[in-house]
């Protein structure tokens, strides 16, 4: 190897944190605003016709701002992430990229059935497409340039759910079904590690979520973490088949964005009061992270459960499905969780066993990562034991799934695609 080639490799280390920094930065401030100032107010309205009115507004300010503010309004959050890593093309100017994400903080914070890690994605990967851009002059190569976006990438998922290593995993995860970004493998783990410690220094290291540390896993539970895993890969393809119903209506009828994001608005707030009504709290929509806590303190276990997994789903279809900005991993999750909590009259006294795993499941199938759902449910609980019960349910959930996949812009693996780096 050239000393020129080793200096164009070791360039890229510490742009990978920088960028790494700056999203941590970036991140912790929409995740604070999102989910420390704008959801919990809503939360403390009780009044039916502001928790109706105000999530509908925000799902439709989305598009509005998707369709007059931005580039390609299709096109945001992890998709746009997505394209960028297979046909290298990113809105790098800077009014599209802050309208794609004032949209993502409409769409979240004021309830809409969406994420922030979706943002927090595109994010990072904008800034690590402007660090490329500005190391071109360097020499830095097409493998190497790509490295830095899937390095913000893995920062921006990092920041937001305090979790280095389900960053680092789910951002080499998610450009194939069946394969790894594995060219960016060391800038992605210092960015991620960097953004880590930007975001616990400003929000505190505790864990997303409250369960018992000291699990241990048996043969029964993992057994039943399998036939788990087999039902939720059964539930996320009738989701995914509902979400691409959504979307082929919406082509059909040749509704505009702001039409879409309009009609989802009005469903998606709609199944928030019925589940305010049903169960005296709005789970069915926003982040849900509300949900999830819910689910794995058991409050909602069998038919209760099962019900609200339905309205949860309709939620989130009626948000993504509309074309409004927002990420689906916690959406995505937070379903899994509930699907846990339906699961577990087979098995009581399990505690938050099967709705943690049900995530891992739920994520699994839906986004085929089955790597980074099962060690997301680590990092965001602090307990290592969900680890061997997650892995055998994303492993059952991903099999049963059979390959589909929320993202359109996912791809099978790089020998298939042509996209096998280069060796210089």
């Amino acid at each position: 190897m050239s000393v020129e080639l080793s200096l164009r490799r070791v360039t890229v280390l510490p742009a990978a944190v920088i960028v790494g920094l700056v999203t941590g930065l970036l991140v912790t401030g929409l995740r604070f605003l999102t989910n420390d100032v704008m959801w919990p107010r809503l939360l403390a309205v009780h009044n039916v016709f502001i928790l109706f009115a105000v999530p509908a507004l925000g799902i439709l300010l989305s598009g509005v701002i998707l369709r007059y503010f931005a580039d390609r309004p299709n096109v945001h959050d992890a998709e746009a992430y997505l394209e960028a890593y297979h046909r290298g093309v990113l809105d790098t100017r800077f009014g599209s990229f802050a309208a794609k994400v004032a949209a993502a903080v409409a769409t979240v914070g004021f309830g809409g059935a969406a994420g922030l890690e979706g943002p927090s994605l595109y994010v990072g990967s904008s800034l690590g497409a402007w660090a490329t851009r500005h190391l071109h002059a360097a020499g830095i190569d097409r493998d190497r340039a790509k490295a830095l976006l899937v390095a913000g990438a893995a920062a921006g998922i990092s920041a937001v759910f305090k979790a280095p290593l389900t960053g680092l995993i789910f951002a080499l995860e998610m450009p194939y079904t069946d394969d790894f970004a594995h060219e960016a493998l060391i800038p992605s783990m210092l960015a991620s590690v960097a953004s880590y410690l930007v975001a616990i220094s400003l929000l505190g290291p505790d864990s997303l979520f409250k369960v018992d540390r000291g699990y241990m896993p048996s043969v029964t539970h993992v057994l039943l973490a399998l036939v788990l895993g087999a039902l939720v890969g059964l539930a996320a393809r009738i989701f995914l088949a509902s979400l691409a119903f959504a979307e082929s209506l919406s082509a059909k009828l040749r509704l505009s964005l702001v039409a879409r994001t309009a009609i989802g608005g009005v469903c998606c707030a709609a199944f928030g009061v019925l589940s305010w009504r049903l169960y005296g709290s709005p789970l069915a929509i926003g982040s849900g992270y509300q949900l999830i806590d819910a689910a794995s303190a058991g409050r909602y276990v069998g038919l209760a459960a099962a019900l609200l997994f339905v309205l949860r789903g309709g939620a989130v279809v009626s948000t993504l499905g509309s074309g409004a900005s927002g990420g689906s991993f916690v959406p995505l999750v937070s379903m899994g969780a509930i699907a846990g909590g339906a699961f577990e009259v087979l098995a009581p006294g399990t505690g938050s066993l099967f709705p943690i795993v049900g995530m891992a499941a739920f994520l699994a199938a839906a986004n085929a990562t089955p790597i980074a759902g099962a060690v997301f449910v680590a990092e965001s609980t602090g307990a290592a034991g969900y680890v061997i019960p997650g892995l055998a349910a994303a492993a059952a959930a991903y099999v049963v799934a059979g390959g589909r996949t929320l993202s359109a812009h996912q791809r099978p693996n790089r020998r298939l695609t042509g996209m096998e780096p280069s060796q210089s």
